[in-house]
């Protein structure tokens, strides 16, 4: 007797092992569920691997984000220090003021 079957194609993805480099294949569906859940899988070897982190755009986009506000922190503390020496450099006037008005 021969039986009806139905095949579907599945479509695989390929992964690579960051510790022992060992290239293996998930189906889209399991890799998409990972990254979505952020649970452990396996390599064929037995190394944990795992998607935690940010996909690179994101990444790149709040490294910048990161740069920016170090820049502005950096003006701003620039601005800081102008205004200290500024003030280091009046007192210092008045110090020599005083002291000839001492002689």
């Amino acid at each position: 007797m021969i039986e009806n079957r139905e095949f579907r194609a599945v479509e695989l993805m390929q992964e690579t092992c960051i510790r022992c480099g060992c290239t293996f294949w998930i189906t889209k569906a399991h890799r998409d569920n990972l990254i979505q859940t952020k649970n452990d899988f396996y390599c064929p070897n037995g190394h944990s691997q795992c998607y935690r982190g940010e996909d690179y755009k994101t990444t790149i986009s709040h490294l910048k984000n990161n740069i920016s506000t170090c820049q502005n922190i950096r003006k701003e503390k620039e601005k800081q220090i102008d205004k200290l020496e500024k003030s280091v450099r009046a007192y210092k006037m008045l110090f020599a003021r005083e002291k000839k008005k001492q002689r």
